[in-house]
């Protein structure tokens, strides 16, 4: 598995030493910031962690996803949770749904609240919510500014959608199943699994399964009768678990396991983690 290294460039602070010049006055010094975390990482950093966020989260790189040549297992990746649905969205206020690049929910119904990010026209949405075109019955609340529009059945949850102090990306087990999961296009995450898919390109894509541990010494015992399991049990809907992740190899990251396939057809374990068959692996005996 491919893993990106970063290399840190090291300045010379004694430039005459070095042979380098003097800045220019009017030089402005590099920024020592660190970059703004994108994908997975940096959605988790858009919403804020509390008890119904910690519960269930979903990210769905759109861009990506729509390159693949089948997409029906990814299913509604990215809103599962949403009673009202985008496809409601786009009934109501005359949305191109096709146009959204990201689609994240934060909570689990009926708590829960979703971001669509990508070009629409949000002065048009937020005249047709003004002048009552979409009916109150079916959206408690719809804000959109700018790329972004956030919709929920309650007001409250649409304020989850902010960075800063406090994000779930801060938050030790979504942290953890984040950086197990790695740069994935796709990923439902909950306190105990996570499932997740990388994708390189129409027929190149990588399921992942990560399972919490309490300590990196219970994920190694995990990883034994995880690796049992997979060779003869089936999932709790009945399918066998080597159809959802053939071939798999299994391995410990830090207090976590993970399950990467390359076998199956592409975001198999997402519909896997939608039945609750993921959250389930690790109670198999």
């Amino acid at each position: 598995m491919k893993r990106s290294v970063g290399v840190l460039a090291i300045a010379c602070l004694a430039l005459t030493a070095c042979g380098e010049k003097p800045a220019a006055p009017n030089a402005s010094p590099s920024s020592t910031a660190a970059p703004k975390a994108t994908g997975l990482t940096g959605a988790l950093a858009g919403v804020r962690a509390n008890d119904s966020t910690r519960e269930r989260f979903e990210y769905a790189d759109l861009t990506k996803i729509k390159q693949l040549k089948d997409t029906k297992n990814f299913g509604m990746v990215g809103s599962s949770q949403i009673t009202e649905s985008p496809k409601k969205l786009k009934d109501l206020l005359a949305l191109d749904l096709a146009a959204f690049e990201e689609a994240v929910t934060a909570g689990k119904a009926p708590a829960a609240a979703g971001r669509l990010r990508g070009p629409f026209d949000s002065a048009a949405v937020n005249s047709a919510i003004a002048n009552k075109a979409a009916k109150p019955e079916a959206f408690s609340a719809v804000r959109a500014a700018g790329s972004e529009l956030l919709y929920s059945s309650a007001a409250a949850q649409l304020d989850w959608f902010a960075e800063g102090a406090g994000s779930l990306a801060e938050d030790k087990t979504m942290a953890a199943h984040a950086g197990c999961l790695g740069d994935v296009a796709a990923a439902a995450i909950g306190p105990i699994a996570s499932a997740g898919v990388r994708i390189d390109g129409k027929d190149d894509t990588t399921d992942l399964i990560c399972l919490k541990a309490h300590s990196p010494e219970d994920a190694a015992e995990m990883k034994i009768q995880i690796e049992a399991t997979l060779k003869g049990a089936k999932t709790s809907s009945g399918t066998p678990w080597s159809r959802v992740v053939p071939k798999p190899t299994v391995d410990v990251v830090g207090d976590t396991v993970r399950i990467t396939s390359t076998s199956a057809a592409a975001g198999t374990v997402i519909a896997a983690f939608a039945k609750g068959d993921i959250e389930r692996l690790p109670l198999f005996e």
